[in-house]
């Protein structure tokens, strides 16, 4: 079995390879624009392959075509423009006093355009080369950059994002039962989607859960215990910035810094002295400054334990998810995945991408029974599922004129000269 990882320049390759090592392939390929990224961080990740004894083939590849032929599963998780373009787009819709996220909004607009054309090249890669493969989606948004691909090459691509999932995971913990146990509803759009059911063995979870107060602020800390009890179901964290979106703006405003910015010069510092480092041939002091730099971002303080140890406490994400369903391909498992499964959710297309649960077995994700969703919560995932079609179409077709239609129908923008100003100022890629 062989993994190709086309983007594999990202910061987080090594956590990355330890989750895919763990599903035991006979190679895992590698392949990046910026080839320096990938040689800077693959020392990080061998040394501990080596250190935690997992005997896997790791190889880079000069082309993308070399990663993907023949490969079994492929993931995607390029980033066109990489940190710069992220942390541009912010500052830019900051000082305009718009939200600065990059996966929703304007700068989630900004980095759907620049994503979709190279999405869907690669996706053309893989039918050429590997067309019976399983493509998994780690581009964000990664709704919408899935739904491009499965539009324009028919592929049946999966979305993941490790978001999905963490009411469930946190409610299972809570009852101290395993999450491969409980049942689950989860319905919407990636970063826009809730939880509205968890039960373990008939018992509803999700009922008892919403009743703990401190249970609610500690695990969910995006919104506060009274309105998640008062909307009776557990929302994705993205969707704070629909619900909480003037104080959002004002939290980052007031922090000087936008987390693009801050991303920028934390990957800045980590991959000039992983690199200073790897070419000492220090490795274990490369894995050690690494590994402060993950526990920095992820917010960690007072880490305890052998490097090795936190190391692998970091362990997980979209990686994570992806290991899972290929280690238990042959096995029956409930999971939330990003797919076309637009008659899970009432009112919306049969082709549409939406976030949802279903069954993994043999390699195929089975979609839910159809569900009609609260108005409030249907009203907002017609409006962004509407949005992501015109984005895509003006990311194929590079008018401008859809380009504003499509960031005038997001809610956080709303109108025509709000769009047009914005298209000017961010200056994403039209007519590629």
């Amino acid at each position: 079995m062989k993994i190709a990882v086309i983007g594999a320049g990202s910061s987080r390759l090594p956590l990355m390879l330890a989750s895919l090592a763990s599903a035991k392939p006979d190679e895992i390929a590698l392949y990046d624009i910026k080839f320096e990224r990938i040689r800077c961080l693959l020392p990080v990740a061998l040394f501990f392959l080596r250190e935690a004894s997992l005997d896997v083939r790791v190889r880079i590849c000069e082309n993308p075509e070399d990663a993907i032929r023949d490969s079994s599963f492929i993931i995607l998780t390029a980033r066109p423009g990489f940190e710069e373009a992220r942390a541009k787009d912010e500052r830019i819709c900051l000082g305009m006093g718009i939200l600065p996220q990059e996966t929703t909004g304007a700068c989630g607009f900004s980095f759907a355009l620049r994503s979709v054309p190279v999405a869907v090249e690669y996706a053309k890669l893989v039918l050429r080369f590997a067309k019976d493969s399983r493509l998994f989606v780690f581009m964000n948004p990664a709704g919408l950059i899935t739904q491009a691909i499965c539009e324009v090459t028919g592929l049946d691509a999966l979305g993941i994002c490790d978001s999905a999932d963490v009411a469930i995971k946190a409610i299972a913990r809570k009852n101290a039962v395993s999450v491969d146990e409980c049942d689950f509803i989860v319905r919407g759009l990636n970063h826009l989607s809730w939880t509205y059911s968890v039960s373990w063995k008939g018992k509803d979870l999700l009922q008892d859960a919403l009743r703990d107060r401190s249970f609610l602020a500690s695990s969910f800390p995006w919104l506060s215990p009274e309105a998640i009890q008062s909307l009776q179901r557990i929302p994705n964290e993205y969707l704070r910035y629909f619900y909480l979106h003037e104080s959002e703006i004002k939290k980052i405003r007031d922090r000087g810094m936008t987390r693009g910015e801050q991303i920028l010069r934390w990957n800045k510092a980590m991959f000039n002295d992983v690199e200073s480092l790897v070419g000492s041939g220090q490795e274990a002091l490369a894995f050690e400054r690494y590994l402060r730099y993950i526990e920095e971002r992820n917010g960690v303080t007072n880490p305890s334990g052998s490097a090795m140890e936190r190391f692998l406490t970091q362990v997980g994400g979209y990686a994570e998810v992806v290991s899972t369903l290929i280690r238990q391909s042959q096995k029956q498992k409930k999971v939330v995945l990003n797919a076309r499964a637009g008659e899970a959710i009432a009112g919306l297309l049969p082709s549409d991408v939406v976030e949802c649960d279903g069954i993994w077995q043999d390699n195929s994700f089975i979609p839910p029974k159809p569900l009609r969703l609260p108005d409030e919560d249907a009203n907002l995932v017609f409006r962004i599922k509407e949005y992501e079609r015109l984005t895509i179409k003006a990311a194929l077709t590079g008018k401008r004129e859809v380009a504003i239609r499509a960031l005038s129908s997001h809610p956080l923008i709303q109108t025509l000269d709000l769009a047009e100003r914005l298209l000017d100022a961010l200056k994403p890629p039209l007519g590629c």
